[in-house]
């Protein structure tokens, strides 16, 4: 979905609010894949801050299909995200590296589900955890790196060429 700031970009002190549905029903974060189970209306306040410069604040509140990641139990990630961010006019962006941090803007258009998946993928959590105290499940498909039957660090002593390049056999 786009939401048009022509309006706001163009006109001193304009101040725009409303709400949009967000459309995204996965969101990849570090390789993985997580459905949106549920989402809120986003709610958005866009205000003029000077010549072709706006400000844009916005709420939303997602839940997502998530696996532990300890016992792999399913669990549902609930997210609620705030963000204020700074746009410009594209005729106002002097500098090419004001694009680079407005990737959700395409000219004067606002892209709501990249920039949404944005803010949800910096402020997703290091670990998902069905209750904070999870002990991780022994008997799992997928064993901790401890548990493994074989030493994960091997001492080596390199001479010579090995030495300078860094590769060994």
């Amino acid at each position: 979905m786009f939401v048009n700031l022509t309006d706001v970009l163009t006109n001193e002190d304009r101040v725009i609010s409303m709400q949009a549905e967000a459309q995204i029903e996965e969101v990849s974060v570090g390789g993985e894949k997580y459905s949106v189970s549920a989402s809120s209306p986003i709610s958005f306040v866009f205000t003029n801050t000077g010549k072709g410069r706006a400000r844009i604040e916005g709420k939303a509140a997602f839940t997502f299909s998530a696996a532990c990641d300890r016992c792999l139990k399913p669990v549902e990630e609930k997210r609620e995200i705030r963000f204020t961010r700074e746009v410009w006019a594209p005729d106002m962006a002097a500098d090419s590296s004001i694009y680079e941090e407005q990737l959700f803007m395409e000219g004067f258009q606002m892209n709501v589900e990249d920039l949404l998946i944005s803010e949800i993928v910096t402020s997703w959590p290091m670990k998902i955890l069905c209750k904070p105290d999870c002990k991780e499940n022994t008997k799992s498909a997928f064993p901790s790196i401890r548990a493994l039957p074989f030493p994960m660090f091997v001492k080596t002593k390199l001479t010579g060429d090995e030495a300078s390049t860094g590769y060994f056999s």
